[in-house]
Parts: structure tokens; C-alpha cells; sequence
């Protein structure tokens, strides 16, 4: 009994990690602003580095429903150069003593003007104390596009394998298909919505918001699928620094609170 909760776990627990989500809080509507300016959403849509211009960095910390050690951390990298752009990043979540890790490493391309490609390779590791580590690997394909001056969308697509696990049980990979689209309403309001299913589970549709009250100053809202968790947030540009606050409400769980940096190089 005991070996298969543990099981149940592990399996929950990569499932979680594979939806390459570095953290509950962190907005896909990032990734489509015309000039990019957030690595942690560029490491995780791999495609959509091509919208970005300078070199940048980004953390992001996250406290989730307000538990002392389900925090969740990530760390990401974007430099472009001419027509390639390459992207890195680590990232890790859960409990004191049950946690994942992910290394990320991606390139993509601009095949022309409005069509950008992108392939991105990742490995995980669940981490229970006093048990070996359940490791898988795999990678993302992805594929984004502007359909007008206005309007984009990508398609990504990720296929994970486990490697080394002390069970017998035939575990199964996963594979995962997220999809999105950007209207840029005006220059300041930007909405976006993303279709997202993994291997056995039902789609989730996620619409996001962002306006931009003036130069400096970002405000951010969306829903997350069923049970429905609402974020807020706002973010703060001075210079080449940026920072951001996001808070959720979980109908059940209670709140959430992250913070994420991003620099940008020359």
C-alpha cells in the first residue's frame, strides 16, 4: 500500500514538472510581448525567444498557498544572436523533503519575418528523502507565428521519457501540446489565451490580460483552469531592471506569492 501512494506520488509530482511550468505563478503572456523582455516565460516557450532583442536574465521565487517549504525557484537565460537565439535555464518545486529539479537548454530560429522555430531539450529529477531519485528526459518542439502587426500564436509540443526508476511498474511517458494567441487590443492592453493538454488529462484554457498603465508600471490578471486560481499582478521597469509581484487565490488552497527579476544586457 505504502509502495503504491509513493508511486501515485512520484507520478503526480513529474506531472506537475512536465507541464514545464517553472512555478504556479508564472504568466505564458509574457512570452508574447513584441520585444521580449522576460527569460523565465522565453526558457519556457522555446519558440518565442525569437521575440527578443538583448541578452537577459531572470529568477523567480514563489511561496505556494502559504505552506513554509512548498516553495518554488527558477533561474533562466536568454542571449540572441543574428537570426539563432539561445536559451538555458534550472528550476526546482515542492516540499522540504519531496522535490523536483529541471535543467533546460533550447535554440531557436527565425525562418523568416513572422515564422520563428525552436527545439529545447530538458531533464528532471523527483527527489524523495531517503529514496533514489526518479530521473526522465525529453524535449520541446516548438513553432511560433505572427499572423498580423497585431496578432500572434505558437504551438509547442514536448515529449518526456522516464530513465532510471527503482519500480518495475511500466511508467509511460508524457507528452503535452500547449497552444496560445496574442491580440494587441491597443498599445498599452495585450490578451492572450492558452489551450494546454497533457497525456490523460482534460484541456485547460487559460485567458490572460496585461495593461500597460504607463511606461514603467505593468498590471497583469488571468484565471488558471478549473478549480479556477485568479493572479494579479504588477510589475516595475527602471532602466534595465525589472520586477514583478504576483499573488493567487486558490478556492481551496488559499493564496500564493511570487516575485521574479529580469536584466537586460546590451
Amino acid at each position: 500500500m505504502k509502495r503504491g501512494v509513493l508511486i501515485m506520488m512520484l507520478i503526480c509530482m513529474s506531472k506537475m514538472l512536465l507541464s514545464q511550468n517553472n512555478g504556479n505563478l508564472y504568466p505564458r503572456i509574457l512570452g508574447f510581448g513584441k520585444i521580449l523582455n522576460d527569460a523565465l516565460s522565453a526558457n519556457e516557450l522555446v519558440a518565442q525567444t525569437c521575440h527578443a532583442e538583448k541578452i537577459l536574465f531572470g529568477i523567480g521565487v514563489e511561496n505556494r498557498y502559504a505552506i513554509q517549504h512548498a516553495a518554488a525557484g527558477a533561474f533562466a537565460m536568454l542571449i540572441p544572436k543574428k537570426n539563432n537565439f539561445l536559451s538555458a535555464g534550472i528550476s526546482t518545486d515542492g516540499l522540504k523533503n519531496f522535490r523536483n529539479w529541471s535543467l533546460q537548454i533550447g535554440e531557436a530560429m527565425k525562418v523568416n519575418e513572422n515564422l520563428s522555430i525552436g527545439l529545447k531539450l530538458h531533464t528532471h529529477a523527483t527527489q524523495i528523502k531517503g529514496n533514489k531519485s526518479l530521473v526522465n528526459i525529453g524535449y520541446q518542439l516548438g513553432m511560433s507565428y505572427n499572423l498580423s502587426e497585431a496578432t500572434q500564436c505558437h504551438f509547442h509540443f514536448s515529449n518526456t521519457r522516464f530513465l532510471f526508476t527503482d519500480y518495475n511498474e511500466n511508467m509511460q511517458g508524457i507528452y503535452q501540446m500547449i497552444a496560445g494567441i496574442a491580440q494587441q487590443i491597443n498599445p498599452d492592453l495585450l490578451v492572450a489565451c492558452s489551450i494546454e493538454q497533457s497525456k490523460g488529462s482534460p484541456i485547460a484554457i487559460s485567458p490572460e490580460i496585461t495593461w500597460m498603465a504607463n511606461k514603467n508600471y505593468l498590471l497583469i490578471a488571468g484565471l488558471k483552469p478549473l478549480p479556477g486560481e485568479l493572479f494579479m499582478g504588477i510589475s516595475w521597469t527602471r532602466t534595465k531592471h525589472r520586477m514583478m509581484l504576483i499573488v493567487s487565490h486558490h478556492p481551496y488552497l488559499g493564496n500564493s506569492f511570487a516575485y521574479r527579476y529580469n536584466f537586460e544586457k546590451n
